[in-house]
């Protein structure tokens, strides 16, 4: 049976693994921004959540940033959706931007839950002798 100081590494390797893949999925996204009528702002939304999840890979980032990214894009997407929903096509250009942007705060608000997990755990080891 594994003990939970046997797991930390296993679970640790495992954020990098998801924050690696989503980082990845964002610089895909910004890619293919190149015929938006505004890339430049799309791609610097895509690059700049890309950052974030490489920053969270390496816990180099505080919960608190992750925590603003995610309450601006999903506020953002709130806004967008209700110009959207009933109104056009989902798959539109707006429709599109509002999906991305609740991925974007969907996946800041998990990394925000699993950056306290992880503080959490490091502050009951500091107590240990």
């Amino acid at each position: 049976m594994t003990t939970s100081s046997q797991d930390a590494p296993r679970r640790r390797w495992g954020h990098i693994a998801a924050q690696s893949v989503m980082a990845v999925l964002f610089v895909m996204a910004a890619a293919v921004q190149h015929n938006d009528p505004d890339p430049l702002a799309w791609i610097l939304i895509y690059l700049g959540a890309a950052v974030v999840c490489v920053l969270a890979a390496l816990e180099k980032i505080r919960w608190e940033f992750q925590a603003a990214l995610a309450a601006v894009s999903l506020v953002w997407s709130a806004w967008l959706a209700s110009r959207v929903l009933g109104q056009q096509p989902i798959f539109d250009e707006e429709g599109r931007e509002m999906m991305g942007l609740a991925l974007i705060g969907a996946w800041a608000a998990i990394s925000v839950v699993w950056a306290r997990a992880v503080a959490r755990r490091k502050g009951s080891k500091g107590g240990e002798a």
